[in-house]
């Protein structure tokens, strides 16, 4: 039954979440940019405590970063029908709707462009509800997803190993899950 392409399934480390009833999905993303302190970075958290982070080569802005980060979390997550996902930047709220409403703004750089296209193309079978969460304001998963991609960011410019980033990374969800419940 888990191979059955029809149910949705996710893979999230060491073990597959599986539920029928699964086709929503609540989360939130996040970019992380600096020009010569480790480049372009993503962090996303869902709210099951589902996470991921890692750099993204060819973003060379913040706006690139925010929405590489969307496009990393409907690739991951591309089993689920229906996702909201929660950020703390408007611009790239505005451009991912209007990218899927076809309208890619000319005067946008060439990463931001790319990035664009490669988020409508993981978007096309989901219903996405992109939400508006004001940043570094105790939102549990937009400020686990900040902290995530802060740290994909910097365990690259300080070469952190990938085993201390793992342990990093799950004691920012650990922490956020803990803000969640209480």
């Amino acid at each position: 039954m888990l191979d059955d392409p029809n149910v949705p399934q996710r893979q999230d480390r060491n073990f597959t979440l599986f539920s029928p009833e699964s086709t929503r999905i609540v989360g939130a993303t996040d970019g992380a940019f600096h020009p010569q302190a480790g480049g372009a970075a993503y962090g996303w958290m869902t709210e099951d405590g589902a996470r991921g982070f890692g750099p993204l080569g060819g973003a060379r802005s913040a706006l690139a970063a925010e929405i590489g980060a969307v496009k990393r979390f409907l690739r991951v997550n591309k089993k689920y029908r229906s996702a909201t996902i929660y950020m703390d930047s408007k611009r790239a709220i505005e451009a991912i709707t209007d990218a899927r409403n076809g309208l890619i703004r000319s005067f946008h750089p060439l990463d931001v462009i790319s990035e664009l296209n490669k988020v409508v193309d993981a978007s096309r079978t989901v219903d996405l509800d992109l939400r508006w969460v004001r940043g570094h304001n105790n939102h549990p998963l937009n400020d686990a997803a900040d902290r995530l991609a802060r740290l994909a960011r910097q365990t690259k410019n300080f070469r952190t190993s990938r085993s201390t980033s793992e342990k990093i990374a799950d004691e920012i969800v650990a922490a956020a899950i803990g803000k969640k419940t209480t």
